[in-house]
């Protein structure tokens, strides 16, 4: 893939970023698709749709900060499946806009069978959580968004977590055939931090600060999640 391939967006993309950015940014994705047989078997359209949600979500493909990936992702059409090329974000990226967004700080962490976990609610907010590393099983996952002035907490319950994981077309693929579990990072080890993006999502529902970026994030990331997942989203996402 060369730079010429991409100028087709070039014009919108430059509508909502510099051009500092458009430079590295389309770097980033030339890079990532000649190193990725996968990612070159995808249409031309989705990398370049790909490319300019860089630009709507303010997010980067630098691979040192970890906000967001291309994978390619199977979409079912009249037609048949085709495997488009992505832009997801990752739990980092959220928490990255959350804070450019206001935010003094936001995390998110899952809490395993035998922890020690309490919230208080009200006009103080608290969260105990104790980890006690003596169980792979997830019962609960929350996350704190921290203001100067006030916390916002949010928690996900099991039946919380198992109904947002029920609505994964890669699960549910799973579930008819057991040899593409390794595909369904809900049920491998990706889970905790699948359960670390569910809840900050969740708590960003509620936030009275939310910017363009945020949600502009948070969208795009819940158009790609009914997608069946591809082998590329194991080894890249987090």
């Amino acid at each position: 893939m060369k730079l010429q391939d991409l100028e087709a967006v070039k014009s919108r993309f430059l509508k909502l970023a510099p051009e500092v950015v458009w430079e590295r940014e389309s770097a980033f994705v030339i890079q990532l698709v000649n190193d990725s047989p996968a990612l070159q078997k995808t249409p031309i359209e989705s990398r370049l749709k790909a490319l300019y949600n860089i630009a709507v979500t303010g997010l980067t493909l630098n691979p040192i900060y970890k906000f967001a990936y291309l994978l390619t992702r199977n979409k079912k059409t009249e037609v048949g499946w085709i495997t488009d090329c992505y832009l997801e974000p990752s739990y980092r990226g959220l928490v990255h806009l959350a804070v450019k967004g206001g935010m003094k700080q936001i995390y998110a962490y899952p809490v395993y069978e035998g922890d020690e976990f309490e919230i208080a609610l009200g006009s103080s907010m608290e969260v105990v959580h104790r980890p006690k590393f003596q169980s792979k099983e997830i019962r609960q996952s929350y996350a704190v968004a921290r203001w100067d002035d006030h916390d916002q907490i949010e928690v996900l319950t099991i039946d919380d977590i198992n109904a947002i994981m029920g609505k994964s077309d890669s699960v549910k693929a799973a579930q008819k055939d057991k040899a593409k579990v390794q595909y369904a990072t809900w049920l491998n080890e990706w889970k905790p931090e699948m359960c670390r993006k569910a809840v900050i999502k969740r708590l960003c529902k509620y936030l009275p600060q939310v910017n363009d970026y945020l949600s502009q994030a948070i969208d795009l990331d819940n158009e790609n999640y009914s997608l069946e997942a591809s082998p590329q989203q194991v080894t890249l996402i987090e």
